[in-house]
């Protein structure tokens, strides 16, 4: 049998390590045996590429969303980007709102990615004043700018009733394509990829951290963006940790981080962020990996990088409660190269480490899709949506409901218990509830969860509008209504669709509307204002 190298398919980039040589896979756009079936594992994950695409149009809708929760996933890693504009104005907000209600509306817990997409700069720019080849200090305008302008706008706006908390700083930081930066290229820009220096990665993350904190985003936590792990020379530094202690070095020499630590209790991280693709060669079962070091096949071989990575960052930390977000592995079927079956082969088992391993926090596999027009095939489904093999192993593995085929466009269902009381405002699940108009409160009159009602006060009957927002039009199909007297809830849209209804004091009633045609707009009349309630409010589009 030939000997299998652990070279990635494909394009070739280079990274800065002890081997300035080696090469890795460029990925663009950010960037086994199976184990046993799991009811549920809390640290699945998936992305499929850019969220919002030209024109702001919305890519990741609420069937992808839910698409991907049917599949396991119970996180998703979004990548933030200006996507032409200029700033963080109030139309791009608008789509990355509607985003963010479709990934929490199926149930997913969102990783933020914020990197050079996310802030207008060039290599040059963020990479100002580095210690290790400059002699600065590492701190610049671009990152000051990046942080205040782009990472606290983000995390300020989706603060509130957490829609978004983790928050990756950055993408491949260590990844550089043209000139290696230890050699220290008198044009920055020349360097290429995503690399920024230690030094600049380290005031980075400080800033980001302490930015939270002045600013009171209590629950929003630094994740350090994701690092690339790469099987070069079967050694632990193949593993991102050379980088990320490198960045710990530089952060407390330079950067305060010795500060940071005795005012809030921790270095700047609140996880630390790994790329994980390794043994493109083969499957994880080949005997010819036992040739090569590591000298490790199936699990052992691949927890191995996991747990280097990990044991570096511990060491370079002091703090072992933190956890790995692995937030991009995975494995390619290129036109000619590994099978699908392989493909599935090593995703059980990377899933059967995942799902035991302690200091996973999250994995999000790249990529759902496939997208032929970048090169990249990792996908567990092709560009048609025609589920690969690895869907099933990888929706088996995470307890997902759709194993096999592919789910239809899927019904939304609108409910209110991830909201605190009060106003419910603009965005939500998809939805534009106005201004004003609505409000959530607890359970009444037989609907036991939580629910939400027209903010009118006593005044009877009252009328409030739910529009489709950025999502465009709505088919509503059924809600769950009920008020403490007998009452009449009347539905009516802009196509001149009616729905009326009456019913008993506390009868919590499933109302089916029956129509056919889509709505900008759906009209609520409840007859007895503020004291009518609904619940479960179920579209799709």
């Amino acid at each position: 049998m030939k000997t299998p190298t652990r070279n990635h398919l494909g394009i070739f980039r280079n990274i800065l390590s002890p081997w300035p040589w080696l090469l890795a896979l460029l990925l663009a756009g950010l960037c086994c045996g199976p184990a046993p079936a799991s009811a549920s594992n809390a640290v699945a994950g998936m992305q499929d590429g850019w969220t919002v695409g030209a024109g702001d149009a919305i890519l990741l809708t609420a069937a992808k969303a839910q698409q991907m929760t049917n599949g396991g996933a119970k996180w998703v890693r979004v990548n933030f980007r200006l996507n032409g504009h200029s700033t963080w104005d109030s139309t791009i907000l608008a789509a990355y709102d509607q985003v963010v209600a479709n990934c929490r509306g199926a149930g997913l817990t969102i990783i933020g990615l914020v990197n050079n997409e996310g802030w207008p700069g060039a290599q040059r720019d963020w990479n100002q004043h580095n210690n290790e080849c400059a002699g600065g200090t590492g701190d610049n305008t671009y990152i000051q700018n990046y942080v205040n302008n782009a990472v606290l706008v983000l995390a300020t706006r989706y603060h509130a009733n957490s829609q978004v908390t983790y928050w990756e700083i950055w993408n491949e930081p260590d990844v550089w394509t043209s000139s290696n930066p230890a050699s220290c290229p008198g044009n920055l820009n020349g360097i290429g990829g995503s690399y920024v220096y230690p030094s600049n990665f380290a005031w980075m993350l400080r800033r980001a951290y302490e930015g939270f904190k002045l600013n009171n985003l209590v629950n929003a936590k630094v994740i350090s963006g994701g690092l690339l792990c790469a099987d070069f020379t079967g050694t632990c530094d193949d593993s991102g940790r050379v980088y990320l202690t490198a960045a710990y070095t530089k952060g407390k020499a330079l950067a305060g981080w010795e500060t940071i630590k005795t005012t809030y209790g921790f270095y700047p991280i609140d996880g630390w962020g790994q790329h994980v693709y390794v043994v493109g060669c083969c499957r994880l079962d080949d005997p010819a990996l036992l040739t090569q070091a590591p000298f490790l096949s199936g699990s052992a071989l691949y927890k191995f990088y996991l747990d280097c990575f990990y044991n570096g960052a511990v060491a370079a930390d002091g703090n072992s409660s933190k956890k790995v977000f692995v937030t991009e592995w995975g494995w390619s079927t290129p036109p000619g190269g590994r099978s699908q079956t392989d493909q599935a082969y090593n995703i059980g088992v990377a899933c059967g480490v995942y799902n035991t391993t302690a200091y996973i926090g999250a994995m999000t596999y790249f990529t759902v899709h496939d997208n032929s027009a970048a090169g990249l095939y990792y996908g567990l489904r092709l560009e048609d949506d025609t589920a690969k093999i690895s869907w099933g192993t990888y929706c088996t593995n995470e307890g997902g409901s759709s194993c096999s085929a592919p789910p239809p466009p899927g019904d939304v269902v609108v409910t209110f218990d991830d909201r605190a009381d009060g106003a419910l405002n603009g965005s939500y699940s998809g939805l534009d509830w106005g201004s004003g108009v609505w409000a959530v409160g607890g359970p009444f009159a037989g609907i036991t969860t939580k629910n939400a009602f027209l903010n009118t006060g006593s005044s009877s009957p009252a009328t409030g509008r739910i529009s489709g927002g950025t999502g465009g039009a709505f088919l509503l199909k059924s809600l769950l209504a009920s008020a403490n007297s007998r009452w009449t809830i009347t539905l009516n849209d802009n196509n001149g669709q009616t729905f009326s209804k009456t019913i008993n004091k506390n009868v919590a009633a499933t109302l089916t509307t029956g129509w056919t045609l889509p709505s900008s707009w759906v009209d609520v009349t409840s007859s007895v204002g503020w004291n009518g309630v609904i619940d479960n409010v179920t579209y799709s589009r």
